[in-house]
């Protein structure tokens, strides 16, 4: 997990989302797994620590993905210098 957000975009168009984040007053929980919703917050795990947090109208949740890739480990005893995987349906193979 990160311990920021946004942290892929370029420097000039991140800074101006965090200040309008900022301006805005939006505090955002990085590194935190959801356990629960409730009818206005959440329950969620952090650093082993479970807490809850409530008194909100609105929740935004935006996660990330681990890649699931089980032939790349399949071809690793293989001499395949690279493996690209494109769009998730085409494999290129440099040998």
């Amino acid at each position: 997990m990160r311990e920021a957000i946004a942290l892929d975009e370029e420097i000039t168009p991140r800074a101006f989302l965090m200040s309008k984040l900022a301006d805005r007053g939006v505090q955002s929980m990085t590194s935190a797994k959801v356990k629960e919703f409730t009818e206005d917050g959440v329950v969620y795990t952090k650093n082993g620590e479970e807490v809850t947090i409530g008194g909100f109208d609105t929740i935004a949740l935006a996660t990330g993905v681990k890649a699931y890739n089980p032939l790349e480990e399949e071809l690793k005893d293989f001499a395949v210098k690279s493996l690209l995987l494109v769009m998730q349906k085409f494999l290129v193979l440099r040998i």
